[in-house]
């Protein structure tokens, strides 16, 4: 079958010839048309056997590829009509659903056609349609099988480059009248061709070099060895693959079988943190520990390590040692303008050449850097005066007091009251003065301390000396006779056939009603044992031991 004579002709719709138009032929090459640019080719192999246009597209208007029919062979200028042209409209958007990869390119390819099988049993090439996107019309999504139909229109890539293997067919839909390339929408699904599988490429592949999966690594930690098998087969079919000699493959190298491989490592060095210099100023040393961990991670023995043992111990450099602390001269002036406050110094470590250092390298406490003061005018407070208390005395001479504080106000209706030093202490009110004057007062009795009993039971007897005195303490008889304290007094009464008891100075009983207490049998409570302690401690013994125990 010979090479077509029928040229592809571009023309913007409703307008001008692009591409073969006018009257004349065009070279191959790229037009820019309709927005985007248009590559022409001409009989460029099996991905061009005839002509072909594409573009990457979009397009911002419509353009109609046409076929020219003329069988003029001095290729003169063409002849055209109505029945010559086959137009296509080519819209942004539509491409091949033959192309799996749908690249938005525009190719249609009309030339040599090798029929619809192939020959001597290798690939087919010759398609009316090209492995890229063809123009097609938009679907109408209503079938019609008048004036649409099913078309073989070539085979898809061979699926092994030799020993056998397949291609199969691609359907497509066409209009009728114009074997233009159309949508599938077009065609009744129902009478769609099954897609057909046929051999390609049968000739025996050559021989080539197999290899398996690598193997997993021989150690499980260290270095250790990976293998695989390496063959030399060759493709007879697609189900016969034979080993031959790897002599048949020496064309080729041959891939390696053994390769080196590591695992972790069975044991390796660990070092910790390094801990504080053994100094804080000047040279010193650091230690950290250092093992042989395991892979399990604990420690092994350091012979199964590997490599170079890190250092344990280093040297560190701290720094110029302190000469000491150094200090400024307190500061002239009280920090407060009034009341308390402090003096103030810059205190800071020292070198020998009087560089600062950081405080810990200087031995001893730190100096304080503030000390309290006081400033002699007062902080704003006022002197506030209470009550009079009552005269001390109601003859004679007497005092009566007052509370003087501080206060100052520290809101629009509130005071409080604060330290002395906030008021003026030069204008601080009396707080005490005399009271009076106040009569004379008269004459009265003065006694002494009780002597000793003068036996220690059965009832003895106790004096005091008593005079009467003056408001200057002058002996007087002006005393009245009738309030006369007595001069004497019976003591110890108690019988003495009761137990005669160590006295305890401090066991006295310190309420009036102790006799009532140890009658009552009250003395087992503590309060009373401890208010009436002589009472009970001689009713306890006068009871006996079971009502002692039971007190």
């Amino acid at each position: 079958m010979g090479r077509s004579r029928n040229y592809l002709a571009l023309q913007v719709t409703n307008g001008r010839n692009i591409i073969n138009g006018g009257r004349r032929l065009s070279h191959p090459g790229k037009y820019l048309v309709a927005g985007t640019t248009f590559t022409y080719s001409a009989h460029e192999g099996r991905g061009c056997p005839g002509q072909c246009f594409s573009a990457p597209g979009p397009t911002d208007k419509s353009v109609d590829i046409q076929r020219d029919s003329s069988s003029d062979k001095n290729l003169g200028p063409l002849s055209r009509s109505a029945e010559d042209y086959h137009k296509t409209p080519v819209t942004s958007g539509q491409f091949d659903p033959f192309d799996p990869s749908y690249r938005q390119q525009l190719s249609q390819t009309v030339g040599q056609q090798s029929g619809n099988y192939p020959r001597n049993g290798q690939p087919y090439v010759g398609d009316i349609i090209s492995n890229e996107v063809v123009p097609k019309l938009s679907a109408q999504n209503i079938p019609d099988s008048v004036n649409y139909y099913w078309r073989i229109a070539g085979f898809t890539n061979c699926t092994e480059p030799c020993g056998r293997g397949n291609q199969q067919t691609k359907v497509v839909c066409m209009k009728r009248n114009t074997n233009v390339i159309v949508t599938i929408d077009n065609c009744d699904p129902n009478l769609r061709p099954a897609t057909q599988t046929i051999a390609c490429n049968m000739n025996i592949c050559p021989p080539a070099w197999h290899t398996q999966n690598w193997t997993d690594c021989s150690v499980t930690c260290g270095e250790g060895m990976q293998t695989r098998e390496v063959v030399c087969r060759q493709r007879v079919s697609a189900t016969h693959i034979v080993t031959v000699a790897a002599s048949r493959c020496g064309g080729e190298e041959r891939p390696q079988s053994a390769r080196s491989c590591k695992a972790p490592a069975c044991a390796s060095w660990k070092a910790e943190d390094w801990r504080d210099c053994s100094t804080n100023c000047g040279r010193g040393e650091r230690v950290r520990k250092v093992y042989c961990e395991g892979i399990e991670g604990g420690e092994a023995e350091e012979r199964v390590c590997k490599g170079i043992r890190p250092e344990n111990i280093s040297t560190c450099d701290m720094g110029t040692c302190a000469r000491g602390w150094f200090h400024t001269r307190w500061s002239k002036e009280c920090s407060a303008d009034c009341g308390k406050g402090y003096y103030y110094r810059t205190v800071y470590c020292s070198a020998e050449d009087g560089t600062p250092l950081d405080e810990k390298k200087c031995s001893g406490s730190k100096p304080r850097e503030k000390k309290k003061c006081k400033n002699k005018k007062p902080c704003g407070g006022s002197w506030f005066e209470g009550p009079w208390s009552e005269c001390s005395a109601t003859c004679g001479e007497g005092v009566r007091r007052r509370d003087v504080v501080c206060i100052k106000k520290v809101g629009e209706r509130l005071f409080a009251s604060v330290k002395p030093g906030n008021c003026e202490s030069s204008d601080k009110p009396v707080t005490e003065e005399s009271c009076g004057p106040l009569p004379e007062c008269p004459s009265e009795w003065f006694v002494t301390q009780w002597t000793q009993c003068s036996k220690s039971c059965e009832t003895g007897t106790r004096t005091r000396e008593i005079k009467c005195l003056d408001p200057k303490l002058h002996p007087n008889s002006a005393c009245p006779v009738g309030s006369r304290p007595s001069r004497r007094s019976a003591c110890n009464k108690q019988s003495c056939e009761l137990p005669q008891l160590d006295e305890d100075p401090s066991c006295k009983d310190k309420i009036k009603i102790c006799n009532l207490v140890a009658q009552a049998r009250l003395c087992s409570y503590p309060f009373y044992s401890e208010k009436c302690c002589n009472t009970c401690t001689m009713y306890r013994h006068k009871q006996g031991p079971q009502h002692s125990n039971h007190g």
